[in-house]
């Protein structure tokens, strides 16, 4: 737990700004690829949950390697954090819990730890 309070919040911060630039840009090149394909409607939230993953996994390894160490950790909290926050965003406009909340978590989480383990066996530290 001293870890836990001990740890550098500037990396949290800029990690989930990260991830929602990278979402972003993914829902930008999704709806393109949509728009341009007049591929059905249905095949959105697949591409919507793909892009949180990507973004999840991206985010969390560039915050890992440039920093180094506790990989997992940072994955972790940034990966919580996230989800807490569309969590509450979704329980606020859609008005409840639904099936896709799991995926969603398991879409966050498992990306964001498996890009901090790989962050940080990726370091460059430099001096």
């Amino acid at each position: 737990m001293s870890d836990f309070l001990k740890y550098k919040w500037g990396n949290i911060a800029l990690g989930i700004l990260l991830l929602v630039l990278f979402y972003i840009l993914s829902a930008f090149i999704f709806a393109a690829v949509f728009y341009f394909s007049k591929a059905s409607r249905d095949y959105i939230p697949f591409f919507s949950n793909l892009g949180l993953a990507v973004s999840s996994f991206l985010s969390v390894f560039l915050i890992t390697r440039k920093k180094g160490d506790k990989g997992l950790l940072t994955g972790i909290i940034i990966g919580g954090i996230t989800f807490i926050l569309l969590f509450l965003i979704s329980l606020f406009t859609k008005g409840g819990v639904t099936f896709n909340t799991l995926f969603r978590f398991l879409f966050i989480m498992l990306p964001a730890a498996i890009g901090g383990i790989m962050g940080v066996n990726k370091t460059n530290k430099i001096m």
